[in-house]
């Protein structure tokens, strides 16, 4: 089975577009798609491109990747506000003591039979 690539009619080219044309086009866009990463970055994101003389699509690539890896980094901070932490507090800073108890059966037949070979 081969694949078809069928452009849909939005990846026109834009023939004319000046560069304040082009960066006001990406960050409607971006306003509209709700993407805030990409739209605070992309200026830079453009720099380092050109400077690392980066493929389009190892440009392409950093946008949604650093999109993602906000909206991950926003998604854990809500999650450790919603557990009601004490302010200050983040996951990384904890400290979790292991409990013998906690350990599951398989790490207790690996410790018994470290102890003990014959087992």
């Amino acid at each position: 089975m081969t694949a078809t690539s069928i452009r849909p009619a939005s990846l026109r080219r834009r023939q004319g577009l000046t560069e304040q044309a082009a960066q006001a086009a990406i960050d409607q866009a971006c306003r509209r798609l709700r993407l805030p990463t990409i739209r605070a970055v992309v200026d830079d994101a453009v720099a380092a491109a050109t400077k690392e003389q980066l493929t389009y699509q190892g440009f392409l690539a950093e946008l949604p990747l650093a999109e993602v890896d906000d909206r991950d980094r926003r998604s854990t901070l809500r999650r450790i506000k919603s557990a009601g932490f004490p302010p200050g507090e983040v996951a990384g800073r904890l400290r979790f003591r292991r409990e013998p108890e906690h350990q599951s059966r398989h790490h207790q037949r690996a410790r018994d039979r470290r102890l003990d070979p014959s087992r």
